[in-house]
Formats: C-alpha cells, structure tokens, sequence
C-alpha cells in the first residue's frame, strides 16, 4: 500500500535525511521516481506500479439497492495467484484478499492521487489466475473508495497482487493453530464474502487450482450468523444453495466421520436489522432487487437448516450457535467495526477463550 506508506515521510525526510532513500524507493515503486508533483490536482496515474495490475472492469451488476458485484478481467501475468507454487514450492492453501486503488485524487491518506481498499473477492482463486476477479462491493455515499468506484465508472481499474488472510485449516492470519473440528461464522454486511471464500477449500482442485491434503479441506460442519440490514440483505440465492447442500449431504449434528465429504452450510440464521434512512431514491441502485425480507424469506423458506429472524445480534444468540458447535470450534467474526467488537464481547460471555478460538476480520 504504497499511498499508506508514503504518508508524512517526505515531510519526516525533510528533517531526517536518513528516510531520504526510503521515501526514493517508495516513490518509484508507486510510480513516481521523479516524485509527486507539488500540485497535486495535477498529478496524473503512473504507466506502472510495484505489485500492482490494471485490470478492465467489464460489468456492475446490482444485487440488493445498495450493493452490486463488480466483475473485472485482466491478461496481465503480472497480476499474479493467490496461491504462489512452483519451482519446489507447494501451494499453501489460503483465503485471501486484494487491494484496489481508487483514483479520486488529492486525499488525506497520502501524497498519492489514490486511496486503497482491501476486498475479499467472491470468485475462485482458480477465476483469479485466468483472469476473472467479481466483487461485492456496498457503495457508500460518504466512501471515498466506492462511490468513486461507482460514479466514475472507470473502464480499468488496478488491483494488487493477492495476499494472504487466513491460513487454512486453522483459519488464523499468522502462525499456525489447531485443526477446528468445527468453523462458526458470524457476519455482518459484506463481511459475507469470507464465506465463499472458506467453503471453496472443500474442492481445491475446482475452486482453487491447486490440490491439498484432505485433512486440510475444512470437512467439518460450518454454521453462518448473517446479519444485514433489511434492504441490503446479500449472498441470498448462495445461502440458499449451501444449505440446501449440507441438506443433500446428510451433515447433520453429529460429528464428522474422518472421511465424510461435507458440503454446504450446516446451519445459516439470517438477521435482518432496520433498513436504511431514505428509502430506495436514496440508494445507488433505486432498480435493483430490494434484497429485503420477503427476498430472503422466500430463498430460504422451507430449508429446515435456515431461519430469517428480524433482530440484531446478541449475547443468548451467540450462545446458542457456539453450544451447537463440535470442539474444537474456530469462529471467525467480520464485519463492521462495532459489530466485530460486540460479537467479541458475545462471544466471551458465552464463555469461549476469544484469544484461542476467535478470528477477527474488518470489513
């Protein structure tokens, strides 16, 4: 994150010439070896930049009327895999992430005339390296990122070379942890698009291009807590078809036999929260599908594994799913800031060891 790194070093440079050859090559792999420009309204994109491929954006297609999956191709070998092998090296299976920089100019993050926003792509890591990348991606009337991304309309945009975000099977960024038994999800809002991500190591020769040991493959029951606002409610006609498979599949309670082959999602509860102030006119995508209740309610009407319950989530429903869960258990929270902190919370009243047991992204 080149914008993020060169953010008051020049300024820091000026007084300690030691940073002077950092803040160099900093600049030229943003593409910037002259440096940026005093006026940087003026300030044009580099022709190339260090870990990063431009990647044409070939369609935004509206899912709810706030949130829509932005699909992008590229033929840049450069963009690279996000399970690098080869040469001697096994592919590590992973979940993983890329940075976008949006081109909105003169901002406060940096010198740079972008911003940059880490997404979790909905498609394959198999779909990354033959060059399709989708999206989901809510448009803010206040992101910077988004709604650039969606008033502008850029027929190319750059994405950086994937990185690592969970290690698979112990779902933890760094280090290694014990092998769950079973994977607890809670969600909020785009934080949904860990879960593709988690259940497409299942079939790693399809989903992601690459083979690993079965012990690796996460067989083991994975149960969702979604929470959405009403009018933005995502991943419905996915939700529905995994747990329609974990129905198929005969996962049950029970747990899993060594060589059982688990599919789908165990358990999904869906909340839905208070939509929106303002109503469709307000939304970016006014035509779109709502996305709303009677959407949800009709995907995952009779599926004895769902429920759709109009509620925020909380401490008795927390300890609900983690006393549904084999141990050991590895939960995985991700959504918005406050979210993230009141399932920590949660999840310790219900008596889980957080440090041991609990994953914690931002979304």
């Amino acid at each position: 994150k080149w914008n993020t790194a060169l953010h008051g070093l020049a300024e820091q440079a000026a007084v300690k010439p030691a940073l002077r050859s950092e803040l160099s090559t900093l600049l030229r792999k943003a593409g910037f070896p002259e440096g940026v420009r005093a006026d940087r309204a003026g300030q044009a994109m580099p022709s190339a930049i260090a870990n990063y491929s431009q990647w044409s954006l070939e369609s935004v297609t509206p899912v709810t009327r706030h949130s829509a999956l932005f699909a992008f191709s590229s033929s840049d070998l450069k963009r690279g895999t996000p399970h690098p092998r080869g040469r001697g090296r096994m592919a590590e299976p992973v979940t993983w992430h890329t940075t976008l920089l949006a081109e909105v100019g003169p901002n406060a993050e940096g010198p740079l005339p972008w911003v940059e926003r880490d997404y979790t792509p909905v498609s394959s890591a198999k779909e990354w390296e033959q060059g399709r990348c989708e999206m989901l991606i809510k448009v803010y009337a206040d992101g910077a990122a988004t709604s650039w991304l969606h008033s502008a309309s850029p027929q190319r945009v750059w994405l950086s070379r994937p990185e690592r975000t969970l290690r698979v099977p112990g779902l933890v960024s760094e280090g290694r942890a014990f092998r769950p038994s079973s994977v607890l999800l809670l969600l909020a809002g785009t934080g949904a698009v860990a879960l593709p991500q988690i259940l497409a190591h299942r079939a790693p020769t399809a989903q992601l291009g690459i083979s690993s040991p079965r012990r690796d493959q996460l067989h083991v029951p994975v149960d969702v807590v979604l929470s959405c606002r009403e009018d933005d409610a995502l991943l419905l006609p996915q939700l529905a078809g995994w747990c329609r498979e974990s129905e198929e599949g005969g996962a049950g309670n029970e747990r899993v036999a060594v060589n059982a082959v688990v599919r789908g999602v165990r358990s999904c509860t869906l909340l839905l929260t208070p939509a929106a102030a303002g109503g469709a006119a307000a939304a970016p995508f006014p035509t779109a599908p709502a996305g709303d209740a009677a959407d949800a309610e009709g995907l995952l009407q009779g599926l004895p594994n769902a429920r759709v319950v109009r509620a925020r989530l909380s401490a008795p429903l927390v300890a609900e799913a983690w006393a549904q869960m084999a141990q050991p258990c590895r939960v995985v929270v991700s959504g918005p800031g406050g979210f993230n902190t009141a399932a920590r919370a949660m999840l310790a009243e219900a008596g889980v060891d957080v440090e041991a047991h609990v994953t914690i992204l931002s979304a």
